[in-house]
């Protein structure tokens, strides 16, 4: 998968209250749960807007039910933007993009996010660890460490120039390794490899 880096396109940095963008399915597997954990612990001293955007996947054992993210909403720990369609539109609006997801695949999410030059706070898993490089676009955390996640979102949320700083360089890894172009061409060059070896 690429993405395409003349749709997502880094915009300017949001102000205001920071807010940290969870883009995903409404699914425990993709640390969800983890997240609310951590809002709960930024609720409690800090002023963060923790944002879900996406839907439940009925059907799916690991689905959380609207009444839920209704009730999280209510609460005050999250704001529940259901399903978006013009994401390249909604990640410029985040100061963070996070995705405590328990394990991926390669996280389209996460490549649009780099593509709109924001900072990413994710797991360390699979999928995750090739768009995420620690330290450098973001940070990974150890998977259901709710502690963790908050601590790490508030270095950025509080950085905001080591915050843009990461957010440049994700763009810059999405260019280089992420793009449809840049994907395209790893994909033709090792096609033409297996023929060659035919």
């Amino acid at each position: 998968v690429g993405v395409d880096v003349e749709r997502f396109t880094p915009g300017p940095e949001p102000q205001g209250i920071p807010v940290v963008l969870f883009p995903a399915r409404m699914l425990l597997d993709k640390g969800l749960g983890t997240l609310i954990e951590a809002a709960r612990i930024l609720k409690q001293d800090h002023q963060v807007r923790v944002v879900l955007v996406g839907e439940p996947d009925p059907g799916n054992p690991a689905t959380v039910e609207p009444e839920e993210l209704h009730a999280w909403q209510d609460a005050g720990l999250v704001e529940w933007w259901g399903f978006q369609g013009g994401m390249e539109n909604v990640y410029p609006l985040a100061t963070v993009v996070t995705l405590p997801s328990l394990g991926e695949g390669l996280p389209t999410a996460l490549i649009e996010a780099a593509a709109c030059g924001r900072a990413i706070v994710a797991t360390d898993v699979p999928g995750c660890r090739e768009v995420v490089d620690e330290g450098r676009n973001g940070f990974l955390v150890p998977p259901r460490n709710p502690a963790l996640l908050a601590e790490r979102i508030l270095t950025l949320a509080h950085h905001p120039v080591l915050c843009f700083t990461m957010g440049q360089n994700s763009r810059k890894l999405v260019e280089g390794d992420l793009s449809s172009a840049a994907v395209t061409e790893k994909t033709r060059v090792l096609y033409e490899s297996l023929k060659k070896a035919a």
